[in-house]
């Protein structure tokens, strides 16, 4: 598996991914499919989220070069903020859980979060999203908050657990 960090030229897989991870798992994700997909050319909105400086998206790819696994580190350039960074959109596809790309995408944010000289990353996940809650915790991020009804969708509520890990103890 490779991993490495996405640019605009990726837009249209990335946009194939996350639509899928949209479908697969719409409780996990603020975006609908319907906001991606009444933007006027979705293509182009992804580009430019890719190409912001501010973020950066890595993308786990098979050894065909396929794209399977996406998570975004943001970070802000507000001096009271700038010591922190957040992940989100973290997704891989069902046919490649279990196989390390999970792991493998946030471990890269990680180091690129160390590189950065951030001190601390947060992240969101679904309360009840073992799988992810297991790999978070096993990777060194704590629980530190929940949110009781934080995502809405089609009548339906989820509850969020808010994560954090110190790089700078």
């Amino acid at each position: 598996m490779k991993i490495r960090l996405l640019t605009k030229e990726d837009a249209e897989i990335y946009l194939a991914v996350r639509l899928e991870g949209i479908k697969e798992n719409p409780e996990v994700f603020s975006t609908t499919l319907d906001d991606i997909m009444e933007k006027d050319d979705p293509i182009e909105y992804k580009a430019n989220f890719l190409d912001k400086e501010s973020d950066y998206t890595i993308g786990a790819f098979t050894d065909e070069g396929d794209l399977v696994g996406v998570a975004t580190l943001k970070t802000s350039d507000k001096e009271k903020s700038v010591h922190k960074g957040k992940i989100v959109a973290v997704y891989v596809s069902p046919k490649s859980r279990g196989l390390g790309a999970g792991r493998k995408l946030i471990d890269e944010i990680i180091h690129l979060a160390k590189e950065l000289g951030l001190e601390q990353i947060m992240l969101d996940v679904v309360s009840g999203n073992e799988p992810a809650i297991k790999l978070y915790e096993k990777i060194g991020f704590e629980t530190f908050a929940k949110s009781p009804n934080d995502l809405k969708y089609n009548d339906q509520y989820w509850d969020q657990d808010h994560m954090i890990m110190y790089l700078k103890k």
